[in-house]
């Protein structure tokens, strides 16, 4: 494709899908959070309140990180946007608009 903004971002975007509705395909080939992370995890029969806990923490950490990655990605995907010198980016523009007190244009 020529747009390799696009590309990623689709890519990305089933990644990320797939991460978090983890469909049969991926439980059958073990690409799953407990299956990669077994060895941090541990035996749950032996620990189940702990590698539960353990469990729940890593699946919330690795979702949380799921836009940075997506931005980091992007910051080698297009690299002529400079995303990654955070202030030049430049400034985006919204209009806020639907009530009578937030008309107005505001430069963030």
């Amino acid at each position: 494709m020529e747009n390799p903004e696009l590309s990623f971002t689709l890519v990305y975007t089933v990644f990320a899908v797939c991460l978090v509705f983890t469909p049969n395909e991926f439980r059958a080939a073990g690409l799953t959070v407990q299956n990669v992370f077994s060895a941090w995890l541990g035996n749950e029969d032996i620990g189940f309140i702990e590698h539960h806990l353990r469990r729940t923490s890593l699946t919330i950490l690795i979702h949380s990180a799921l836009p940075l990655g997506y931005y980091m990605g992007m910051c080698v995907a297009a690299p002529e946007k400079n995303l990654i010198y955070i202030y030049q980016v430049g400034a985006v523009s919204v209009t806020l608009s639907g009530s009578k007190h937030t008309k107005g244009k505001f430069i963030l």
